[in-house]
This record gives C-alpha cells, sequence and structure tokens, in this order.
C-alpha cells in the first residue's frame, strides 16, 4: 500500500509525468501471493513440524508446477481469494524425523485448518496457538480432518534437539521473531 507509479501521458497534445498512488497492493485478495523477489520465506519449526505459507515462490520448487505440485495447493494459487477468516494457506511441508513425531514422518503438503482448537488463518495465528497452548497434547488438524497430536512436553523438552540435529539455527523465520 501507498506505493505510486509513474506514468507519461500525452493530453491534449502536451507530454505530462504524473504519479499515481496505489490504492491496493499487488497481491490484494489472493490468498496465495504471486511471486516474490528478494524476501526470505516464512517458516516456523516446532517438533519437527515445518509449516509455512503456501506461496507462488514455493510451488516453483516442483519446476514445472502447475503439473508437478499438489493439485490442491494449485488450486489455491488460482482460485483461493482471500476472506477475513482466511488470509494464507498455511502448509505442513515437512516432518524432520524424530522420535517425538513417530507416525507422522511421511506427512507434507497439508493445509492447516486448526491447531490447539484454533483456526488458522496466518502463520502468526499457528505461532499463538503453539506457543500460548497449556494442554497435554498439541494437536493439528488438517482441511480433510486428519489429526496429527503430539505430546506437548516431550515437544518443549526436544524442539532445540531436532533443529540442531538437523543444523537449523532457528525455529521461525526473522518476520516470525518474537
Amino acid at each position: 500500500m501507498n506505493d505510486t507509479v509513474k506514468f507519461e501521458i500525452l493530453r491534449e497534445n502536451k507530454i505530462m509525468n504524473i504519479e499515481i498512488k496505489l490504492s491496493e497492493p499487488i497481491n490484494f485478495g489472493r490468498l496465495v501471493p504471486h511471486e516474490r523477489y528478494d524476501v526470505a520465506p516464512t517458516y516456523y519449526i516446532l517438533g519437527g513440524l515445518v509449516f509455512e505459507p503456501l506461496t507462488l515462490n514455493f510451488l516453483k520448487e516442483w519446476g514445472n508446477w502447475y503439473d508437478a505440485a499438489p493439485m490442491n495447493l494449485v488450486n489455491y494459487y488460482y482460485y483461493g481469494e482471500a476472506t477475513d477468516e482466511q488470509r494464507q494457506i498455511i502448509v505442513l511441508v515437512e516432518v524432520l524425523a524424530d522420535e517425538v513425531n513417530v507416525g507422522y514422518h511421511n506427512w507434507r503438503y497439508k493445509v492447516i485448518s486448526y491447531v490447539n482448537g484454533k483456526k488458522i488463518s496466518t502463520m502468526n495465528d499457528l505461532v499463538g496457538a503453539f506457543e500460548e497452548h497449556k494442554g497435554k497434547y498439541h494437536i493439528i488438524v488438517d482441511e480433510w480432518g486428519y489429526k496429527i497430536v503430539l505430546e506437548k512436553n516431550k515437544v518443549d523438552e526436544n524442539s532445540q534437539r531436532i533443529l540442531e540435529k538437523y543444523r537449523i539455527s532457528s525455529d521461525r523465520s526473522k518476520d516470525l521473531e518474537r
């Protein structure tokens, strides 16, 4: 928002230079943003589960993405519209295999709907749902209703060890820092 575009126009046989203030950002209304440049990816890792918002950059990791990427993710890119209830598509990208998350090692590319009973609309919702949770288990529900259930105390005790095991310096991207 507040970006401007410069135009050179011809009006009444005179060349004029004008500047127009854009009222909506380029991705306004899009559930999945177009390709972004010079922006590091947003991510959050908890108990070896790696989450990211869906972006065109992520889809392009498949190369011929419109044919090769998971079809539900491609559909969100083409047809998804942001609403007050859904600002981003949050994807469980990968599970970094560990004893804490046994049974879920093959889960990937799952769209997350709820975490610990809270509806997930943005990455900040996801982070908050994990970090504010006081219960015994973390319960993650995907768009199809499938659940991941992890013991909160084991996740808390082992998350740093898992990051070190996979040589990851932080559990979150800089834009999600506390």
